[in-house]
């Protein structure tokens, strides 16, 4: 069993769980931000190559039709090299979803570590509802309010941004 010899968790001459509690999210969320940091690397060189077969295949479309002006630059395969592509940006999207709650999943653990780790804070009920309502408004995805109204306000009540529509913007 670990000690406080072998645990440099803070500065303070006493150590306590509001000290292990707020070095435990500090970490979480620096594992997060690097785990999205590499992902966004990733992601980029996959724009990049997406950016280059487009170019690619109108240089081909454009050379088809140069040499010979009959050709059939849109054959069997173009729809389905467009459909790919599509796949592609509704993959840069999603990417850009994950990206945008795991920040908020950020900005919410900080705001809790400062809470726990600040004595003035720690115990004031209407500071802790201010962060709450700070992170409620955060939220732009339709999923994310209502996981928010779900475990947080213990209802399954209607989003009342919702405005029945399909397609969200984030």
């Amino acid at each position: 069993m670990a000690n406080k010899a072998t645990l440099p968790l803070s500065d303070a001459p006493e150590w306590t769980h509001f000290d292990l509690s707020a070095t435990l999210l500090e970490l979480a969320v620096a594992q997060i931000k690097h785990a999205m940091a590499d992902n966004d690397e990733s992601m980029m060189a996959l724009a990049e190559a997406h950016q280059a077969i487009g170019v690619k295949l109108q240089a081909i479309a454009t050379a088809l039709t140069a040499v010979d002006s009959s050709a059939i630059v849109d054959d069997e395969n173009q729809p389905t090299i467009n459909q790919n592509l599509g796949q592609m940006i509704m993959a840069f999207q999603g990417h850009d979803a994950l990206n945008q709650r795991l920040d908020h999943v950020c900005e919410m653990l900080e705001g809790v570590k400062n809470h726990i780790s600040e004595e003035s804070l720690r115990h004031n009920e209407q500071a802790w509802t201010k962060m709450v309502n700070k992170t409620e408004q955060r939220y732009t995805m339709k999923e994310e309010r209502h996981i928010f109204r779900k475990i947080v306000k213990r209802t399954e009540a209607p989003d009342p941004v919702d405005d029945g529509a399909d397609i969200e913007l984030f």
